[in-house]
């Protein structure tokens, strides 16, 4: 497959995505998006994607669950509920 620039080809595959989406998300032209520091370009990417996925029921979800399992520290409340539940079934 050829991969083709925005707005052409067949769409399925294009040249340097993450560049196209920070443009649309942020209306800057390639050369300033390019010129942005990485870090923003990072955070304009990131908040695109994050966008996208809210629009969606099944992003929504597959953000719940990018967040769950990210979580590194331990719910101590539901950690509780869940071992009061399991006692009150033996």
């Amino acid at each position: 497959m050829i991969p083709s620039l925005p707005g052409e080809g067949d769409g399925k595959e294009e040249i340097l995505p993450a560049i196209h989406r920070v443009c649309a998300f942020s209306g800057l032209d390639f050369y300033r998006a390019l010129r942005l520091p990485v870090q923003m370009f990072q955070g304009m990417l990131r908040a695109s994607i994050i966008g996208e996925l809210q629009e969606t029921e099944s992003g929504r979800d597959y953000l719940k669950k990018c967040e769950r399992l990210n979580q590194t520290e331990l719910d101590e409340g539901a950690f509780r509920s869940r071992i009061r539940m399991m006692k009150e079934r033996s």
